[in-house]
Order: C-alpha cells, then sequence, then structure tokens
C-alpha cells in the first residue's frame, strides 16, 4: 500500500502536465492559422469593397469609357467626371474632375477595365498573392443624346 499512495499525487500531476502542453500547443496553432487566413479575408473584403463603390458610381452615371490599355476607367457622371487609374506601386486611383488622389484598392498586382457598348464595364483585379477577382455591371442611366439617338 506504501508504494501506492504518492501514485495518485504522480499522476495528476503529468495528466495536468499534458493538458497544460495541449492547450498551449493548441493556442500557438490557431493564432497561427488566424495569422495565416486574416490577410486572405481582408484582402476579399477590400475588393468586394472596391467593387460595390465602383458599381454604385457606375449606376449614377450616364455614360462609361476606358483606356486602350485597360488600365483607366472613366465615369461621365451629372457632377463630374470621375475616373479611376491603377498606378504602380499597386494601386487604384479614383479621382473626381483630374483632382485629388484617393486610393480606392492598395495591394494590386494588375486590373483591367473592359467596357462594352459604352453601356456594361467588366473589371479583372489580380491582388499581389495571384488571386484574380472579377466583377460586371452595366449602366441604369443614359444620357439624353444617346437616348435620342436610339430612337431615331
Amino acid at each position: 500500500m506504501k508504494k501506492q499512495a504518492g501514485f495518485t499525487l504522480l499522476s495528476t500531476m503529468l495528466a495536468l502536465t499534458v493538458l497544460f502542453v495541449v492547450l498551449s500547443l493548441t493556442t500557438a496553432l490557431v493564432q497561427l492559422m488566424n495569422h495565416h487566413f486574416q490577410p486572405r479575408l481582408d484582402s476579399q473584403k477590400e475588393v468586394q469593397l472596391f467593387f460595390a463603390q465602383t458599381a454604385n458610381e457606375l449606376h449614377q452615371s450616364t455614360s462609361v469609357l476606358n483606356t486602350s490599355d485597360h488600365q483607366r476607367l472613366t465615369l461621365i457622371h451629372s457632377e463630374g467626371v470621375i475616373s479611376y487609374s491603377f498606378l504602380s506601386p499597386g494601386r487604384i486611383v479614383r479621382r473626381v474632375n483630374e483632382q485629388g488622389y484617393e486610393i480606392v484598392l492598395q495591394r494590386v498586382a494588375g486590373v483591367s477595365f473592359q467596357t462594352t457598348d459604352d453601356e456594361q464595364v467588366s473589371i479583372h483585379v489580380t491582388d499581389q498573392q495571384g488571386r484574380d477577382f472579377y466583377w460586371t455591371d452595366r449602366l441604369y442611366l443614359r444620357s439624353d443624346a444617346d437616348e435620342r439617338q436610339s430612337t431615331e
């Protein structure tokens, strides 16, 4: 009996030691996973926000244009001309009436603005991790000159 008297205390201490080691490893693993996946989610949310803001301005525009190199999108708006340009180092910048410098998206490896029939806009964004994001939308409003041409 005397040999087993300290065994219960020793086994309890050993079990608690194993439990604390497992808990500390689990905590470290969770922090590592959170650190690994967080930038991906942040980048995705930023691109989705950029697409939502661009859609809002597109829906209020009367005409849309892009440059031949597909690096600049111009929206003709009742309040002025809004342009989105891809500038290195990895930024998409918004300007109103060629004034200001609002960075609307960062950490971008490339962007392509496409327009179809001056009504539909497609944007392809590639982030610096190589992930591709696509968005397509169309104008809701048209200018009076466009409406007169289509009725004639």
